[in-house]
């Protein structure tokens, strides 16, 4: 349904700050959403593209109120985080809940 509403959004005849403003009514808090990324991928590896199982991108978009527009956000929020594993592949690394701070 996310991406329907997104390429809705790309399609309409509506004036760019109706546009805006839309999507900032759809916001999600990106902190909770990392949060739960935490939860659901402690102590392991994720990769973010949608082609691969466990895809961090599809689960935020099936499981969480994030939107498309945020994804790009979302990254560089986890990427700040130093979640990011270097190299090529798009992959994140979340701590163990345990030794995680509260």
């Amino acid at each position: 349904m996310k991406m329907e509403v997104q390429r809705a959004l790309r399609q309409c005849p509506l004036s760019d700050a109706v546009l805006v403003q839309i999507r900032e009514d759809c916001l999600c808090d990106l902190a909770r959403v990392e949060e739960i990324l935490r939860d659901r991928y402690a102590g392991r590896e994720a990769p973010w593209p949608t082609k691969e199982a466990e895809s961090i991108r599809e689960f935020v978009l099936q499981e969480t109120e994030l939107f498309p527009w945020q994804l790009r956000e979302l990254e560089t929020r986890l990427t700040t985080s130093g979640l990011r594993v270097p190299g090529r592949a798009k992959r994140y690394s979340f701590p163990d809940g345990v030794l995680r701070a509260s």
